[in-house]
C-alpha cells in the first residue's frame, strides 16, 4: 500500500463516487415514502451467523480499512506473532460488537422503534 499510493487513491475516489450513488438511491427511496412493511427472515441460526460472517469478511471498506491501519499502525519489522496478536484482538473485538448488535436489534422493543413508520 505504502509502495502504491495512487492505486489507494484511486480505490478511494471510486469507493466514494460508490457511496454518493447509494446515498443518492436511498434519497430517492425515501422521498417516495412506501410503506416499509417488517419481514422475518428465517433459517438456521448456524447459517444466519454463517451469512453474517461472510457478508462482514468480505466487506471491501472494512479489508482496507484493517490494510491501512495494519501498513501503518505495525512496523515494518514485526514479527508473526504480533501480527496474529493484532488480528486476534481485532476480530474477538469485532465479535463482541456485533454480538451486541444482535442482541440489542433482536429484542422486540428495538425492532419496534426500527421499523415504524414515522408519519
Amino acid at each position: 500500500m505504502l509502495s502504491h499510493g495512487w492505486v489507494l487513491e484511486v480505490i478511494r475516489y471510486a469507493g466514494t463516487a460508490y457511496l454518493f450513488f447509494l446515498a443518492w438511491k436511498a434519497a430517492r427511496s425515501a422521498m417516495a415514502q412506501k410503506s416499509i412493511a417488517p419481514r422475518s427472515i428465517g433459517g438456521r441460526p448456524s447459517r444466519l451467523i454463517l451469512r453474517g460472517a461472510a457478508l462482514h469478511i468480505t466487506n471491501p471498506k472494512s479489508i482496507l480499512f484493517f490494510g491501512a491501519l495494519y501498513a501503518l499502525g505495525l512496523p515494518s519489522d514485526a514479527s508473526h506473532a504480533q501480527l496474529a496478536l493484532v488480528v486476534i484482538a481485532v476480530g474477538i473485538q469485532s465479535m463482541v460488537v456485533f454480538l451486541g448488535y444482535a442482541l440489542l436489534f433482536s429484542t422486540s422493543s428495538i425492532t419496534r422503534a426500527y421499523v415504524s413508520d414515522p408519519a
